[in-house]
């Protein structure tokens, strides 16, 4: 069966139309080597240091579902015994060896190329086994490529009585010495979702 002229240029306008699509239309996966996650700590009443995780991983699908999954095993904060203890009493992996942020975001945020977009975003976290809603300032980039850079533009402040971390702080607090810790924590985070 021939086909007409005018009829292989429609299929390849409609070709060229599906291959042109939005990048989210694959879904969007996290770059662990281009993403960042900071936490601050205030120890002694007056002492700021400030902490990250080295992997992290996540997603954003089709519909918008936003997926952000931290390895707490990966704790960095410059010392390890201070990281071994962390994951041991404060994190307690061996139960809980991740946290997650969910959210459900408008996909059209993510799929406006050379735009940049700032919105507040409920999310869930899922730490130590408890799920707490938050409340996300977010500043979202989407590149002429599909990548999209999404940080926070005020530090999330986490409370460790909202997930039960009061025990560990304490535990760590007797381990350094008896030092004063902190039960309140703010996070910071700059991430990159590439097609």
């Amino acid at each position: 069966m021939k086909m007409s002229f005018k009829k292989i240029q429609g299929l390849l306008a409609v070709a060229a139309l599906v291959a042109c699509q939005p990048a989210l239309a694959a879904g969007l996966a996290l770059d662990n080597a281009q993403s960042t996650i900071n936490f601050m700590s205030v120890k002694n009443q007056h002492i700021v240091e400030s902490h990250h995780f080295t992997r992290v991983q996540g997603q954003i699908s089709e519909s918008g579902e936003v997926s952000v999954v931290m390895d707490l095993t990966s704790v960095d904060t410059g010392i390890e015994i201070r990281d071994t203890r962390l994951n041991r009493e404060l994190f307690k992996t061996e139960m809980f060896p991740s946290a997650t942020i969910q959210a459900s975001v408008d996909p059209s945020v993510f799929t406006t190329k050379n735009s940049t977009q700032t919105l507040t975003v409920e999310a869930t976290l899922d730490l130590h086994g408890v799920s707490q809603p938050i409340s996300l300032l977010l500043r979202v980039a989407t590149l002429n490529d599909g990548t999209v850079v999404v940080h926070n533009t005020q530090p999330v402040i986490i409370t460790a009585e909202t997930h039960g971390l009061v025990a560990g702080i304490a535990k760590l607090a007797e381990l350094a010495g008896g030092i004063s810790i902190g039960n309140t924590v703010p996070v910071s985070f700059s991430l990159l979702f590439a097609p």
